[in-house]
C-alpha cells in the first residue's frame, strides 16, 4: 500500500481526478485549493491520472502528487476551451 498526498491549485469551477480508475474526491479550501492525503492506496506498477478541471479561459492551475514521500510529479497548465484535460502514468521504479 501506498500513502498518497495530493494538492490541486487553481481557480476553477469544476475539478475531478481519477488515479487507477476511481475517482478520489479532493477537500476544497473555499479559495482555490484542493487537497487529501491517502493513507493506503494501492498501486499496481505505474500510477494512472486522469484529472479533469473546468472554469473561465486562461485560468492556471498547479496539480501535486506525492508518493510515499518519495516521489513527487508536479504539472502545470491553463485552462483553454473551458477545461482542462491531462492523463498520464506516472512510474515509480527507482531512478537508476
Amino acid at each position: 500500500m501506498n500513502q498518497l498526498d495530493i494538492r490541486f491549485t487553481g481557480a476553477v469551477l469544476d475539478l475531478t481526478i481519477e488515479l487507477e480508475g476511481r475517482e478520489v474526491g479532493l477537500y476544497f479550501d473555499g479559495v482555490s485549493e484542493w487537497s487529501r492525503t491517502i493513507e493506503e492506496f494501492e498501486i499496481k506498477g505505474e500510477l494512472d491520472l486522469l484529472m479533469l478541471c473546468k472554469g473561465m479561459n486562461g485560468t492556471s492551475w498547479e496539480l501535486e502528487i506525492v508518493i510515499d514521500t518519495e516521489h513527487t510529479k508536479t504539472y502545470r497548465g491553463e485552462i483553454n476551451k473551458g477545461y482542462s484535460l491531462l492523463s498520464d502514468e506516472i512510474d515509480l521504479s527507482p531512478k537508476g
